[in-house]
């Protein structure tokens, strides 16, 4: 199956890229940041491992470090959902769905959601 293609049974509108990022997280009420590593990307969303188990619905504040040091973007996140991993320092992943991108941030996160052969990691 080609890369950009999505499975029959997938629910994203936008296909993931795998690529770790350097993201800090809070809760919009919270102002302790949690700092993570994403799993994958897309246009639509993060997915990140995580040392507690939020519950679906929670708004974050997130900041995403582009690659090489070109900047970062400040996003905010709704929880999507959450599930157990195998356990060590972050025994939960969640997927994070972006909510409120303004337009100035869609150049940066097309930036960021880019592959290095210089494709587009999402569909439109």
């Amino acid at each position: 199956m080609d890369e950009n293609q999505k499975k029959p049974d997938e629910r994203r509108r936008q296909v993931r890229l795998s690529k770790s990022l350097l993201v800090s997280y809070r809760e919009v009420k919270d102002y302790i940041k949690t700092g993570s590593r994403s799993i994958d990307i897309s246009r639509g969303g993060i997915r990140l491992p995580t040392p507690r188990n939020f519950r679906v619905g929670t708004t974050l504040k997130l900041e995403i470090s582009a690659p090489n040091n070109s900047g970062k973007l400040s996003l905010t996140g709704e929880v999507a959902w959450t599930r157990k991993t195998s356990g060590g320092r972050f025994p939960f992943e969640m997927g994070l769905r972006f909510i409120d991108i303004s337009r100035e941030q869609l150049p940066m996160l097309a930036r960021i959601c880019r592959r290095s052969s210089g494709g587009v990691a999402w569909l439109g």
